[in-house]
């Protein structure tokens, strides 16, 4: 088992933040007039290097989908949206809920989220332009609504585009009997592709033992579809890989006919956060176990490109962090030299803190990165990074939020590459 100790923010060192982003602080905050939450949850880098960061906000006692965008310099865009903010309302008073974002070849803006109705929820896709605004021709007004096939959740959770401009999510939907991991494909302009899956569908169906849900999605280089998540299996929830091929069909020669579970000593919930495809095919997932106090640890687990764990990496493919009490990760990113950083949570002197983790491309403990591998933000304030992306400078933007005074401020970061 690999395990970190604490560290703290070493702001002397070169893993630093840039404080000629929003000079001289390094980091922005933002926050909605009136608003008791503005939670940054995903991020999206423009190929002009402005940062688009996409959440929730609840401005007038209805949780709403926003997006803000932030100039190279950390300063809001003013020409994006509504003074630097698109928002999405649900219909008639129903609160709804971000989750990912992507960029499509124009640069339109992709978010995913969820619909609330009552004790159900509908499956959001959303588009707008680069401008900020719904994008009409996509959708009803470049909203696409899907509500599973019975009562309960259905919510979408990642998403990705491929090169021929389709769109797939991932998430979760909900049948007479269970939550189910799904996958959807639209066409570019926002309906559900028949050649994909059964009328653009595909769900992971039949697991007696429980639920199943669908958390992230990634492409291979072959076209493949990865998606990670958690999986109910023999009483307990792991963590869930499983690769789609092009139509949508399961890849039986990926893992176990399609599916690699990666169960904790505990017996779960264990959950897949983030997954990507490394340049020579293998497959990164950012996730967390159960411990044995009944918190979380976060685990990287590497997969080859068959759905194996690379016993090359980490202590048998997987490698941890975690010391005590409750730590959470969500993003994640790589660096140019092959280290991979991650976003998310720690407990720092009994506090919920913003960290970021740094690990060798073989799966250790990165010393030269803060101290002992993390930076922690403590000195910015309690709450957690979501998202953390590297620019085409090498300099590191992390997103998530903090709490001040009960309410919520968006937060965004950037870091000298260490």
């Amino acid at each position: 088992m690999v395990l970190f100790t604490a560290g703290f923010a070493d702001l002397t060192s070169n893993s630093s933040l840039d404080l000629t982003f929003n000079k001289p602080n390094g980091y922005a905050l933002w926050h909605t007039p009136d608003a008791s939450q503005d939670q940054n949850l995903g991020m999206a880098v423009q190929k002009d290097g402005k940062i688009i960061v996409s959440g929730d906000t609840n401005d007038t006692k209805q949780n709403r989908i926003q997006a803000i965008r932030y100039l190279t310099n950390g300063s809001p865009d003013s020409s994006f949206g509504n003074s630097g903010q698109f928002t999405f309302t649900g219909e008639r008073g129903k609160d709804v809920n971000a989750h990912g974002i992507v960029l499509d070849s124009n640069e339109n803006i992709l978010l995913t989220g969820e619909e609330h109705n009552g004790d159900d929820s509908d499956l959001l896709l959303l588009r707008c332009t680069p401008d900020g605004s719904p994008d009409s021709s996509f959708g009803d007004n470049g909203t696409v609504r899907y509500p599973g096939d019975g009562p309960g959740k259905s919510s979408g959770r990642g998403v990705v585009v491929q090169t021929d401009g389709k769109i797939v999510v991932c998430g979760e939907v909900t049948d007479s009997s269970q939550k189910k991991m799904a996958v959807l494909r639209y066409t570019p302009d926002g309906i559900l592709d028949p050649d994909f899956g059964s009328q653009g569908i595909f769900t992971l169906g039949n697991m007696s033992d429980g639920d199943s849900y669908g958390l992230d999605t990634a492409m291979d280089s072959n076209g493949k579809i990865l998606v990670t998540g958690a999986v109910s299996t023999g009483g307990s929830i792991g963590n869930g890989l499983i690769r789609l091929n092009r139509n949508g069909t399961i890849d039986t020669s990926f893992g176990n006919n399609g599916l690699a579970i990666m169960n904790g000593s505990e017996g779960g919930p264990d959950y897949g956060n983030h997954v990507t495809v490394t340049s020579d095919g293998k497959i990164l997932v950012t996730g967390v176990e159960t411990d044995s106090s009944g918190s979380f640890d976060i685990v990287l687990l590497r997969y080859t490109p068959d759905g194996a764990l690379d016993t090359e990496f980490g202590v048998d493919g997987v490698a941890r962090f975690g010391y005590s009490g409750k730590n959470y990760a969500w993003g994640q990113t790589g660096m140019p030299d092959g280290r991979i950083i991650l976003a998310g949570t720690s407990l720092v002197n009994l506090l919920e803190t913003p960290v970021l983790i740094a690990f060798t491309k073989d799966g250790n403990p990165d010393t030269s990165f803060g101290k002992n591998g993390m930076l922690s933000y403590e000195t910015i304030g309690i709450g957690p990074l979501h998202a953390v992306q590297t620019d085409d400078e090498g300099k590191i933007l992390a997103c998530g939020y903090i709490v001040e005074d009960g309410i919520d401020l968006g937060l965004l970061l950037r870091m000298n590459p260490g």
